[in-house]
């Protein structure tokens, strides 16, 4: 798939993108010798994708749309490899970042997202929670 994507992403401060490989290294065994473990190591270049916060008083680093930073000329065939490696990240599968080849799809996508929620919200003054409102099941036994 080649080409560039434009990522769009709702993470306050965005995200560093990087693919890995997976090696067999040695790791030290308590009590002497070595074992060989399983362990995935970074490779390549890593691709920074804007967040959506700023300094208060200031606008964001990158251009957004309904609550999403985006990020332009990612490429396409890395960003195709970060997926299939991250497909099951919460980011992912919440739909919290995502990417298309054009930039209207991109902006329709997040108008559909806008609700989403990272659990990275400020705290809403006029709907804050309850604090000592818990209801008890069942009572444990000593």
């Amino acid at each position: 798939m080649p080409g560039k994507v434009t990522v769009a992403c709702k993470m306050p401060n965005g995200v560093v993108l990087r693919m890995h490989r997976k090696e067999e290294r040695p790791e030290p065994v308590m009590g002497g010798g070595m074992r060989m473990v399983e362990m995935w190591v970074a490779t390549g270049d890593n691709v920074t994708i804007a967040g959506v916060a700023a300094e208060a008083g200031k606008l964001p680093n990158a251009p957004t749309s309904s609550g999403f930073a985006l990020t332009p000329g990612v490429d396409a065939d890395f960003w195709a490899a970060w997926l299939a490696q991250n497909k099951d990240l919460d980011m992912v599968r919440n739909g919290l970042i995502f990417a298309y080849d054009k930039p209207d799809f991109v902006v329709g996508k997040a108008k559909e997202m806008v609700k989403a929620r990272t659990g990275m919200e400020p705290i809403d003054p006029n709907n804050l929670p309850r604090m000592g409102q818990f209801k008890i099941e069942k009572a444990v036994a000593a």
